[in-house]
């Protein structure tokens, strides 16, 4: 298999550590050492370094800090917003933090207050 994936593949598979066989205490084998004849190993391991496991908190962290750019629309800045998302681990709570972080940022240009003071006197009359 390693021949057709080339060269690069190859090297790749140079770097992996294969775990040795995993026996009970009568000696006897009860998980077999991984090999690189076996298939399935060589699959898992590619798609281990293929594939890494997220950062968590710094995918957070990318959500927290984007903010709608000059000329963004809402339409785009809220897609990307739930293309961030996806990778932050959020849920169910995932729509919820979308929009506490859209409602955020529209309080910090200053438009939420003056909806909410005007929300408010609509109400009192």
């Amino acid at each position: 298999m390693l021949n057709i994936a080339g060269r690069e593949a190859i090297e790749k598979e140079r770097s992996f550590v294969y775990s040795p066989a995993v026996r009970n205490e009568a000696n006897e084998i009860i998980t077999p050492a991984e090999t690189k004849e076996s298939i399935e190993v060589l699959k898992r391991k590619f798609k281990e370094i293929c594939n890494p496991q997220g950062n968590v908190i710094m995918e957070r962290h990318k959500f927290n800090v984007r903010n709608q750019r000059d000329g963004e629309s809402i339409q785009s800045y809220v897609s990307d917003l739930r293309i961030l998302a996806d990778t932050c681990e959020y849920g169910t709570m995932k729509d919820e933090f979308i929009r506490d972080k859209i409602v955020c940022a529209w309080y910090y240009i200053g438009q939420g207050s003056k909806a909410v003071t005007k929300r408010k006197s609509t109400r009192t009359r």
